[in-house]
């Protein structure tokens, strides 16, 4: 058996004997781990889906190597010597510390994003547009569908071109490409033999390349999905009116309202020194390409009769010509279509309610649901029982909503059943929604972490 112990400039051995040389009997302190590594910070998993990381401690010499690996939340993911597997939609840290030294430790941020995406589903809807051949347009406001067929989806459509009708039913394969789609497959059409390949971006503008191979013809079909033209371009535009030797008005509202096969335009426009320009007028739209195009006439009270025409591009930007009959002059319009957050964010949400410092205190179906008020705002609604004996419910809150990049954010205050609260929080792109609570009632912050259903 051999011991060491120390003291300065001396070496003591015991092996079967003594033989000490300048030394005491104190022993050599252990070397502690100073610095854990993890061979990932960042983890995005879908339910069910594993990942082995390693960690690495520093210094070399250390005495005890030894990592213990802990969840923060089992619910949404465990992990047992760095093997984590993930359980349910949320997101969690996972600690890898020393046992040696519990200040030395590393973090991973695990996302567990939901299931797979279904790509059938994300790209089915109904396409309309136009079929050009050679950038010639030959067939226009042409429809086609998509519809999911398990993990393919069927490519319906009937244009009626100057050749003659094209007529398809055809299965074609769905892949990520990008933030968008590609679609392709092959099959038979009124043409005979068809192939198509062709891409569906993330704001749902379809271009698709058709071949009728027997034919040796090639046409491309032009087309946004799931909106009539008058879908397309209503909402509500903030731009600047412009005129002539008045100079610019801006902040000017328009809205363009669905009324039956016309859209109404409707604008309140304030001239200094003049009275108010009111238009109130029918508005017959068109397809130009993925743009619209947009014309109609009218009276108004301050310049009696007027024509309007212009453009909205399929990104929102409008740019119309107002002229003004009787004076020879146009008034135009600038603007761009203000988005509807509240929309999107509207939904059902179903997550976890938690306390900062204490894990979850609910099961993981607690349901929140997000009900569009107006363009930028949303009533929030949680009815759940915790596990600290109280009920926890918000039947009419009033959330604000504002786009962050390619998120949302939302934000309010208001009464609940545990008192008044100040509510702060992020939804994603993928629906992920992550709100944290604060009040004068709460001694801690309370957590709502779901996924859009």
């Amino acid at each position: 058996m051999k011991k060491t112990f120390k003291k300065a400039g001396g070496i003591c051995l015991l092996f079967f004997g003594v033989l000490c040389i300048g030394c005491t009997d104190e022993p050599i302190e252990p070397v502690v781990v100073a610095q854990v590594v993890v061979s990932e910070t960042v983890v995005t998993l879908n339910p069910g889906e594993t990942v082995q990381l390693t960690a690495t401690v520093t210094p070399n010499n250390a005495g005890n190597k030894t990592v213990f690996w802990k969840s923060m939340n089992d619910r949404i993911a465990t992990v047992d010597n760095g093997l984590i597997r993930a359980e349910a939609p949320g997101t969690v840290t996972i600690v890898a510390l020393a046992y040696s030294n519990t200040e030395a430790r590393s973090e991973v941020t695990v996302t567990v994003t939901g299931v797979p995406e279904d790509l059938a589903t994300a790209v089915a809807g109904t396409y309309i547009g136009n079929v050009t051949m050679s950038g010639m347009p030959i067939a226009t406001d042409v429809e086609a569908t998509l519809t999911a067929a398990g993990n393919k989806v069927r490519l319906a459509t009937e244009a009626v071109t100057g050749m003659g009708t094209l007529t398809m039913d055809i299965e074609v394969d769905v892949q990520r490409e990008g933030d968008g789609y590609r679609i392709s497959g092959s099959g038979v059409s009124s043409f005979n033999a068809v192939s198509v390949d062709g891409t569906i971006d993330a704001e749902g503008n379809m271009e698709l390349t058709i071949n009728l191979t027997d034919e040796g013809i090639v046409v491309v079909f032009t087309a946004r999905r799931g909106q009539t033209l008058v879908q397309a371009v209503a909402g509500t535009y903030m731009g600047v009116v412009s005129i002539p030797m008045m100079g610019d008005l801006p902040d000017i509202e328009l809205t363009l309202t669905p009324d039956g096969a016309t859209v109404k335009l409707t604008a309140n426009v304030e001239v200094p020194g003049v009275g108010t320009l009111v238009l109130d007028i029918p508005m017959t739209v068109t397809r130009a390409g993925l743009d619209y195009t947009v014309f109609g006439t009218g009276t108004t009270d301050l310049f009696g009769p007027v024509s309007v025409n212009g453009t909205v591009s399929a990104g929102g930007a409008i740019n119309l010509t107002i002229h003004v009959v009787t004076l020879d002059m146009n008034v135009t319009y600038t603007g761009q279509r203000l988005e509807d957050v509240a929309a999107i964010v509207a939904g059902t949400y179903i997550g976890t309610v938690s306390a900062q410092g204490m894990g979850a205190i609910t099961g993981n179906d607690v349901e929140m649901v997000l009900t569009s008020v107006n363009r930028t705002t949303v009533h929030w609604a949680t009815q759940t029982d915790t596990d600290l004996g109280v009920s926890f419910n918000v039947s009419d809150f009033a959330l604000t909503v504002t786009r962050s990049g390619s998120d949302f954010t939302i934000a309010g205050s208001g009464d609940t059943s545990v008192g008044p609260l100040e509510v702060t929080g992020t939804i994603d792109a993928a629906g992920h929604v992550l709100v944290s609570m604060t009040g004068p009632s709460l001694p801690v912050t309370i957590i709502y972490e779901g996924q859009k259903q």
